[in-house]
């Protein structure tokens, strides 16, 4: 068995460590269970920056929107 790594980029360009689990609203969160079956719409790749920016403002729209406008 070989385990290889899916490089996956930040949408500020950095390498996304983190996946980020949005709810039916698009808001992001980490409670309840801990896999939730859903698309690519429902988990969203970010550097460990964006991840814990888009919990605490609880929203990732408003995150990509700022790193827009710096």
């Amino acid at each position: 068995d070989k385990l290889v790594e899916l490089k996956t980029i930040c949408f500020c360009g950095r390498k996304a460590s983190m996946v980020l689990r949005l709810d039916q609203a698009g808001r992001p969160y980490n409670e309840g269970e801990q896999v939730v079956i859903g698309g690519n719409e429902r988990y969203v790749s970010v550097c460990r920056k964006h991840y814990k920016e888009a919990l605490e403002v609880g929203s990732l729209t408003a995150i990509q929107e700022r790193h827009r406008h710096d």
